[in-house]
């Protein structure tokens, strides 16, 4: 079963939820993003339309995962991040594969991004939790590759919808698993103390703080 998480009921299908949700409140946020916005800046170097163009690719990409059976290399969605994030250039190497993802947007970014969200929903609803998910971080099973998706997907969410001057607000679920993951990922790393005293208000954060770095 998953390592997710505390006071869940049915961690599999809150886990499966939560990607559900994410995925269907990050296309609605796409699709209020004014028509003049796309080329305005959306996170550091990025413009809204590659930040856009990030979260659809790596939404699309995710079923193509799937594999046959093979060893699990990572055992853990928190493994699995901090093995992406020790690999040498990974932030150049995402800017990149950003900006090549544009052309998935095509002359309809909202419709295309609806499109690839409805498409790999319906993949991944017939997909057993147990199925190897192939990633060049590492194998782990759906059920453990799902977590991450779901952070970044709710992270960027609010990325797109602040440089869009858009609301949202992340469901239950999805914010329930993100922060989780955030947490064992900053224990990982050994930044737990400060993450805890930071959420229990007894100290700020260090400057530039952020446990995905």
């Amino acid at each position: 079963m998953p390592r997710y998480y505390g006071g869940m009921q049915n961690p599999s299908g809150e886990i499966r939820n939560a990607f559900r949700e994410s995925v269907q409140q990050f296309v609605d946020v796409v699709e209020r993003i004014s028509p003049d916005a796309w080329d305005k800046p959306g996170l550091g170097e990025w413009t809204i339309r590659e930040l856009v163009a990030h979260v659809v690719g790596m939404i699309d990409g995710i079923a193509a995962y799937a594999g046959p059976p093979a060893p699990f290399g990572a055992e853990s969605a928190t493994a699995y991040y901090v093995q992406a994030m020790s690999t040498p250039r990974i932030h150049e190497q995402i800017t990149e594969r950003a900006r090549e993802r544009v052309s998935l947007l095509g002359d309809d970014p909202a419709k295309a991004a609806r499109a690839i969200a409805d498409r790999t929903l319906a993949a991944i609803e017939v997909l057993d939790d147990a199925v190897p998910m192939v990633t060049p971080f590492g194998t782990l099973r759906l059920v453990d590759y799902l977590p991450t998706r779901v952070l970044e997907v709710v992270i960027h969410t609010l990325d797109v919808a602040h440089a869009a001057e858009v609301s949202v607000e992340p469901t239950r679920n999805a914010l329930a698993v993100t922060l989780a993951l955030l947490g064992e990922i900053a224990v990982e790393r050994g930044d737990g103390a400060i993450a805890m005293l930071a959420l229990s208000g007894r100290r700020p954060l260090p400057d530039g703080f952020n446990v995905l770095s």
